[in-house]
């Protein structure tokens, strides 16, 4: 028997990322049959706390869940809990996979601030949101795709405009823009792109310039990688 809704809450409280998993998979494996029924456990569940139940678990989770789902119904999955739960109706999900995003900011004073993401990886027509493990290579306080950093956070709603409150904004613990990109390069295992976000700094308009890689990762029964790249390429050719 899987643990109440009430139980997972005081999970939730307690912060226990691999409990909470673990816990999610046992009502997943109960209500596989009636995932309907399931999308809405979860879902009011991050509607409780998004950052807890997505950011920090849920990549952790769909681990577990591949034993129990189809690659298509991890997919789904993945699609809608994000949607119905914790995107605004203003950003509906163009594509999601599981690999890494690696990105570094240049600006006039700071170069090569290097960050990744390994999880599942959403794109949007207004940024990326990854959700998993995180990894920077500079000790810093905050970095240019931390919602714990204001002045990203500034640039973001700039872009993506007035029907973004501070709330959408700081629902994800990593996300980066994907506006305009540009230099946009497909390889044999990886996709990069170069895409600019413009910001205010003592009465001045400066760039933050951005490079974006993103890795699928093999999963099972997906026959080729290159329809996963064929999919973000063309997703980015669109957005110029």
């Amino acid at each position: 028997m899987s643990l109440s809704f009430e139980d997972l809450r005081a999970i939730i409280i307690s912060g226990k990322k691999k409990q909470f998993a673990e816990a999610m998979f046992d009502v997943l494996t109960e209500k596989q049959n009636n995932l309907p029924d399931f999308y809405d456990f979860y879902g009011k569940l991050i509607i409780e706390d998004t950052i807890f139940t997505l950011s920090k678990c849920y990549s952790l989770f769909r681990r577990y869940a591949q034993k129990v789902l189809s690659i298509n119904k991890l997919w789904e999955m993945d699609k809608i809990l994000m949607e119905n739960y914790a995107l605004s109706k203003h950003e509906p999900i163009e594509y999601c996979f599981f690999g890494q995003i690696f990105s570094t900011a240049t600006t006039s004073s700071v170069t090569g601030i290097g960050t990744s993401v390994y999880g599942v990886i959403y794109i949007t027509k207004l940024r990326l949101i990854g959700l998993g493990s995180f990894s920077r290579s500079a000790t810093i306080q905050s970095y240019v795709g931390d919602t714990s950093n204001e002045s990203f956070r500034q640039m973001m709603q700039k872009k993506m405009g007035d029907d973004f409150s501070e709330a959408e904004l700081t629902k994800f613990d990593h996300f980066y823009p994907i506006n305009n990109p540009y230099k946009i390069k497909k390889k044999k295992k990886f996709i990069l792109y170069k895409t600019d976000l413009e910001y205010e700094k003592k009465g001045k308009t400066k760039t933050k310039k951005f490079k974006i890689v993103l890795k699928p990762f093999k999963e099972e029964n997906i026959d080729s990688m290159e329809e996963i790249l064929n999919k973000i390429e063309s997703l980015l050719l669109s957005y110029q």
